[in-house]
């Protein structure tokens, strides 16, 4: 039975970050010995998540595991540092987040670490990769990072409504309110701080991990649910086997059957992974 301990990190900008560990004791089987799960877009590491579902196969292969919250968990949440959460993150932030479970990690005795993340946690990562490799990451996964590609966000439909959005978001940044609050029209409407809106998804595609991939050099394993389908996720689907056909260290796959959270194919998703990282 799994053994959970709740844990909790300090980031270098003294952000308080939680999490569970579970220590594996078999001997390791996969060629890493910790993998850390980083989730997406406002949620949290104890939600119900593939992470959970996948955590008892990576412990039966002497694998621990790390389940994690960065400081973009849940919509909004009042720290002494002022507002974080999804709302208000600033994504670059994540380098940050990742080097204190990292840290942790080290500190408990592990060194090959497999960092696997999922929907804007992908995104997170596959940034991190590019920008600020670490050598004790030593594969990685990432399923599901939605493209934050800024000419995508104003076509379409909705076009009119998220130019609107981004105009007042570089308005409020220029008139030194960038935590002022926006509505952005992602299908549902949801709110953003000015600040964070414009860095996510404002018109100089920091985000775009397609500029980030051709840097990332370590193995890398990018999934998609073979449902998902909707803006930000639907360039994955038409150009993964082509992206992996021009990059050596590149793996692409699409999940049969899965949605956006992969809970209906966790056993598929965990034949994957685990032939993967045989491979």
């Amino acid at each position: 039975m799994e053994q959970v301990e709740l844990v909790s990190v300090e980031t270098s900008d003294g952000v308080r970050l939680d999490g569970t560990f579970s220590r594996a004791h078999e001997e390791p089987t996969l060629g890493i010995d910790l993998v850390i799960f980083h989730h997406g877009r406002g949620t949290n590491f104890y939600n119900p998540s593939m992470a959970a579902a996948l955590t008892e196969s990576f412990l039966n292969s002497g694998c621990s595991v790390l389940r994690v919250n960065n400081r973009g968990h849940d919509h909004a949440y009042q720290t002494r540092k002022g507002w974080l959460g999804s709302a208000y993150e600033i994504v670059d932030d994540f380098r940050r987040d990742s080097a204190a479970w990292l840290d942790f990690g080290e500190s408990a005795g592990f060194g090959r670490n497999l960092v696997w993340g999922h929907s804007l946690g992908a995104v997170k990562l596959l940034y991190l990769l590019a920008i600020e490799p670490d050598d004790r990451i030593v594969r990685a996964i990432a399923s599901s990072p939605p493209r934050f590609h800024y000419a995508t966000f104003v076509e379409g439909p909705e076009a009119a409504g998220r130019v609107a959005a981004f105009e007042s978001a570089k308005s409020l940044v220029a008139a030194g309110r960038p935590e002022a609050l926006v509505e952005f029209d992602f299908g549902t409407t949801q709110w953003f701080s000015a600040g964070s809106l414009l860095d996510k998804y404002g018109p100089d595609d920091r985000y775009d991990y397609y500029r980030h991939l051709p840097s990332i050099e370590l193995p890398l394993l990018v999934t998609l649910g073979g449902l998902e389908d909707g803006m930000g996720f639907a360039p994955l689907g038409a150009d993964g086997p082509g992206l992996a056909d021009k990059q050596d260290n590149l793996t692409y796959a699409s999940v049969e059957g899965a949605d956006h959270s992969y809970l209906a194919r966790v056993p598929e998703v965990w034949t994957l992974a685990r032939e993967w990282l045989l491979g």
